[in-house]
C-alpha cells in the first residue's frame, strides 16, 4: 500500500489519533471512527467534551495512524453546517448501526477534516 496516495486508508474503519494534551503537553492517543469522501478524511466524537476534541481545539497538529502507517496531519474544524450534514450522511452510510444509536456528526457536534501536514 502506497502511503502517499488516498488509498492508504481504504477499507479501514478506525484510526488512532495522537493529540498534544492542552494542559499536560503530553501525547494523548485515542481510537476513533472516521469517514472519507473525495480524498478527504473526517472525524467527530460522540460528545464534544472529550479530551481529544478539546486538545485539537487548542492545537490542531495531530498524528494519525491507520494500520501501520502514521502521518502528521492537521485537524481543521469544519465550520459549514452544510458540510457537517454531509459528513453525518457519510457516517450513517459507513456505520449504520452506530448511527442509529448515536448522533455522530449531528447538529452541534464538532467535525474535523484531517489534512496532510
Amino acid at each position: 500500500m502506497d502511503a502517499s496516495s488516498p488509498e492508504w486508508y481504504d477499507k479501514a474503519t478506525r484510526l488512532r489519533i495522537s493529540t498534544v494534551g492542552r494542559t499536560s503537553g503530553k501525547q494523548h492517543e485515542v481510537i476513533v471512527d472516521f469517514v472519507s469522501e473525495e480524498g478527504r478524511m473526517y472525524i467527530t466524537g460522540v460528545r464534544n467534551n472529550r479530551d481529544w476534541i478539546k486538545n485539537i481545539l487548542r492545537n490542531s497538529d495531530v498524528e494519525v495512524t491507520i494500520k501501520d502507517i502514521t502521518k502528521k496531519m492537521v485537524a481543521n474544524l469544519v465550520q459549514s453546517e452544510e458540510k457537517r450534514a454531509s459528513v453525518q450522511k457519510l457516517y450513517k452510510k459507513k456505520y449504520p448501526i452506530i448511527s442509529r444509536l448515536v448522533r455522530l456528526a449531528g447538529p452541534g457536534k464538532r467535525v474535523f477534516e484531517l489534512t496532510l501536514k
